[in-house]
């Protein structure tokens, strides 16, 4: 735990405006692919070991986080934000968001400690999809997503400031909007995705 807790502080000296490329508060469009044109051949791993193709995510507004459970800083104030984003939808608009959060640290975060990160943050199997795979099927979403991969590097957790944002995907995978984690603004972000489900239901 010592070891976790200093390699999020180092990633905190490094939680800047210049090293999140200038990002400020709120949200910012990204250039990335995302989910879009997403074949199924990238297939990664729910708490209960069961394969999930990310193309199967697509049909719904989806909210993406990139996390480490090991990192009990801003990881978890990031999860925890997007579980206050969840209440202010309320329990019927909620039902048509999924909320994914995937490992950036698939060697350390297994199904079994994906199943304890849910259980502990009390997340509700219903609603949010928990996903780790091979190391080079990471690689593979973070580019996706316009992130650097993690496999060649020995503490995923000292490119926590590049990480650390959440996505909101079109129903289509499009990338709508980017948030900085520590900074995403709860409301901001509920109304953004209330914006998107309405679209969705016209």
């Amino acid at each position: 735990m010592r070891s976790s807790f200093v390699a999020c502080m180092i990633a905190a000296a490094f939680m800047c405006s210049a090293c999140n490329g200038g990002a400020t508060n709120g949200a910012r469009n990204t250039q990335a692919p995302g989910l879009a044109g997403l074949s199924t051949q990238l297939v990664l791993f729910n708490p209960s070991g069961q394969q999930v193709p990310l193309a199967s995510l697509r049909g719904h507004p989806i909210l993406i986080a990139f996390i480490d459970t090991s990192c009990t800083q801003f990881c978890w104030a990031t999860t925890k934000k997007l579980r206050e984003v969840a209440s202010n939808l309320g329990p019927q608009q909620s039902q048509d968001v999924r909320f994914v959060l995937i490992t950036y640290n698939p060697l350390y975060d297994g199904p079994k400690r994906l199943a304890k990160y849910a259980d502990t943050m009390q997340l509700d199997s219903s609603h949010w999809t928990l996903l780790t795979g091979a190391p080079e099927n990471i690689d593979w979403a973070l580019r996706r997503f316009g992130m650097p991969g993690t496999s060649k590097v020995d503490n995923p957790m000292l490119l926590m400031n590049q990480l650390d944002y959440v996505f909101l995907v079109a129903p289509d995978g499009r990338i709508v909007n980017k948030y900085v984690g520590p900074e995403l603004e709860v409301r901001k972000v509920a109304e953004d995705t209330r914006t998107m489900l309405a679209r969705k239901n016209s």
